[in-house]
């Protein structure tokens, strides 16, 4: 097992032992599989994810998406991803219009419109203090 899977493992998230184990996920991609494996790229996302980088767990599912279409556990990951990274750029306290666009737009275009208006709709009662 490569050092970085064991780092992905552990329950502590350290941001020096994600970028590591980040470094580890995509040197390893690049020399033994091409960028081509699916589940590499998929452990790669989960150390983005973890590390609460959304937008490049974002791009390295839809990579792995695009090389396996038909599994549907990258897109849920996907589709989770982009929620987090809606939710947040929601939550922030100083945001621009620009951002908050482009994260609904990423999250209708992947997602579908539903879930955009309930965590939309979540967003502003928890604004608003609306249980």
């Amino acid at each position: 097992m490569s050092k970085g899977c064991i780092l992905c493992r552990q329950e502590n998230f350290d941001p020096l032992h994600t970028l590591n184990s980040s470094m580890q996920y995509q040197n390893c991609l690049r020399r033994f599989y091409y960028n081509t494996d699916p589940q590499i790229l998929l452990y790669l996302a989960r150390t983005h994810y973890e590390a609460e980088q959304w937008q490049e767990c974002k791009q390295v599912l839809l990579h792995a998406i695009h090389l396996a279409p038909s599994n549907y556990t990258l897109r849920f990951d996907a589709a989770i991803a982009m929620q987090k990274f809606s939710t947040a750029t929601l939550k922030k306290t100083k945001r621009s219009a620009e951002e908050v666009s482009s994260a609904l737009v990423s999250c209708i275009s992947h997602v579908g419109w539903l879930p955009v208006v309930y965590m939309v709709v979540c967003c502003l009662c928890q604004l608003f203090g609306i249980e």
